[in-house]
């Protein structure tokens, strides 16, 4: 079976796992993708991309009260050479301390991001979204408030070999050179 790699369908992933659950605590999903429908991602980056959406929505959903509201947006930055996905997850939840928010932005791979008050899966999600991120050679950057929520805004280069497809004509960019259909 063919999966076409695009930012759409990870938001299709995302709605369809927690979009019931975030029903059910009476949280307000919202996804937004505002990449081009063309754009297709190498498979291990788009599985990546499912894995650290999924994990920072799961952890948004939980610890945001009913009636509050977690927001996703996918954009796509190619004002460089390099283009890069930013991801910003924003939730109305209570909030992570400060210093998990301080390990949060540490450039570096973080040991534990647990603290005396988060529960385990907490910790262990963000310390997996943070390995993931690291992998990809991408940037977190987190903001939070007690009782206001938090928003996580990552930014990943998008490797050199993603497909973008028009007209039915597959190109590949590798190394700033175009192949159009593979040749």
């Amino acid at each position: 079976m063919y999966i076409e790699r695009k930012p759409s369908t990870i938001m299709t992933v995302i709605d369809r796992i927690y979009h019931p659950i975030a029903q059910n605590m009476g949280v307000t999903l919202l996804l937004r993708n505002e990449i081009r429908p063309e754009i297709q991602f190498p498979p291990r980056f788009f599985i990546n991309l499912i894995q650290i959406t999924g994990n920072l929505v799961a952890n948004a959903i939980k610890y945001t009260t009913p009636r509050g509201l977690v927001d996703v947006v996918f954009t796509l930055n190619t004002e460089s050479n390099n283009s890069k996905i930013i991801i910003t997850v924003k939730d109305t939840g209570k909030g992570i301390t400060p210093d998990l928010v301080a390990v949060m932005n540490q450039s570096n791979q973080a040991a534990n991001l647990m603290s005396e008050d988060a529960e385990e899966d907490f910790g262990t999600r963000l310390e997996y979204v943070k390995q993931l991120v690291s992998e990809e050679m991408g940037h977190i950057f987190v903001t939070s408030e007690r009782d206001a929520g938090t928003v996580y805004s990552l930014t990943l280069p998008i490797p050199n070999n993603f497909k973008n497809r028009k007209n039915r004509i597959s190109s590949i960019v590798e190394n700033d050179a175009m192949f159009l259909n593979g040749s």
